[in-house]
């Protein structure tokens, strides 16, 4: 089985933003691998654009077998949200989807924040009301379906994980089989560009 690291980078409102991910496949072939960056283009930044400000914009997948059978690449990205751009925006401020597994423990618990939420009418007391929470409920379900079951084909039978830094194998990885919206409001740090992503 082939356990990809993916680094989702990208910006919202000038500052950096980093997405690490994994994801694994039994028998993945080179075509597998090589085609893995734009399957998360299509179906990871894909599902998040149409819920967020054009304010977070993406620019880059990194994909790492960490086995190393295959060689490291870039997968060059030009995304960015649809919602407009608004003087509202917070760098800072982010949407947490969180990430269940069979395994008891916080090793089998992961999460991912997403920016691109402005400080508007859609937070009332550090929650998301109900429209923006249903919308995030939206993002989750697509992703779960996407990436959760290995049977869905546009994604190639490739499957979310959590695993931790050091994992080098499908083996070490824990299969995520739900995905929830948080319905608190996250933040997120961030850093500068040029200062180190």
């Amino acid at each position: 089985m082939t356990l990809a690291l993916v680094t989702i980078k990208g910006t919202y409102g000038g500052m950096g933003h980093v997405n690490v991910l994994h994801f694994f496949k039994d028998s993945a072939t080179a075509t597998d691998y090589v085609a893995l960056g734009g399957l998360v283009e299509d179906f990871w930044i894909g599902e998040h654009k149409g819920n967020v400000q054009s304010h977070m914009q993406w620019n880059m997948v990194h994909v790492q077998d960490k086995a190393g059978h295959f060689d490291a690449y870039d997968w060059p990205v030009t995304r960015q949200g649809v919602l407009g751009f608004t003087s509202a925006y917070i760098p800072f401020l982010c949407a947490v989807f969180m990430f269940k597994t069979q395994t008891a423990g916080r090793s089998g618990r992961g999460r991912t924040s997403q920016g691109g939420y402005d400080n508007s009418f859609q937070i009332q007391a550090g929650l998301w009301n109900t429209t923006q929470q249903t919308r995030l409920n939206n993002v989750a379900a697509a992703l779960k379906t996407d990436w959760t079951t290995g049977t869905f084909a546009a994604t190639f039978g490739w499957r979310l994980g959590v695993a931790s830094r050091s994992a080098t194998v499908a083996d070490e990885c824990h299969p995520v089989v739900d995905i929830i919206a948080s319905t608190k409001v996250g933040t997120i740090n961030t850093r500068k560009i040029g200062r180190g992503l």
